[in-house]
């Protein structure tokens, strides 16, 4: 009797598949919300959360279901980096409702930050919990490198982008508050 590796019960694979048709409509959805996005800035207010919100719910879904065939340590690693997605999706319908109960609009730095932050928390777990590659310690001491140059090299990108202006929009906020919007 052949077994599938982490299930135990013959054939349970087939169940963690994620049917291509809803893959596709996933992807879809996702192509359109980024076109009408590029329409003008009200339309991308509406459509882009709400394509960020579908992107990461449905890479948290089948990041999950596809972790069911891997060994426990690996699945276990997989699904803490599909439930910090999860996070992230909720952190964004939470903005959205308070944005849309609140008068004005969100705040730039609330309680829907603790659900990107336990996300930030969550992924990073998982990436840690990943199983090690073989090698020398000199080989992991260059990948290291390598990877922190390239963190810091988006890190750079995205303060030029994006971080710079958040920072200097709320410059009257408390400087906890202000690293707590950046995270």
């Amino acid at each position: 009797m052949e077994r599938s590796i982490g299930s135990g019960v013959p054939d349970q694979a087939a169940d963690t598949k994620v049917s291509p048709r809803v893959v596709s409509t996933v992807f879809a959805v996702l192509v359109v919300c980024l076109v009408a996005s590029l329409f003008g800035d009200d339309v991308a207010a509406v459509v882009g959360p709400a394509g960020m919100a579908i992107g990461y719910t449905a890479g948290a879904f089948i990041m999950w279901r596809r972790s069911a065939d891997i060994d426990t340590r690996e699945q276990l690693a997989w699904r803490f980096v599909a439930g910090g997605l999860g996070f992230v999706a909720v952190g964004i319908f939470a903005v959205g409702v308070i944005d849309t109960v609140t008068p004005g609009g969100a705040p730039a730095f609330g309680i829907a930050d603790v659900f990107f932050l336990t996300a930030y928390v969550t992924i990073l777990t998982g990436i840690a919990l990943m199983p090690q590659m073989a090698g020398n310690l000199n080989r992991r001491v260059r990948l290291f490198l390598d990877a922190m140059i390239g963190g810091v090299s988006v890190g750079v990108l995205l303060w030029m982008v994006e971080i710079r202006d958040l920072v200097g929009a709320n410059p009257d906020a408390p400087a906890f508050d202000r690293i707590i919007a950046t995270a």
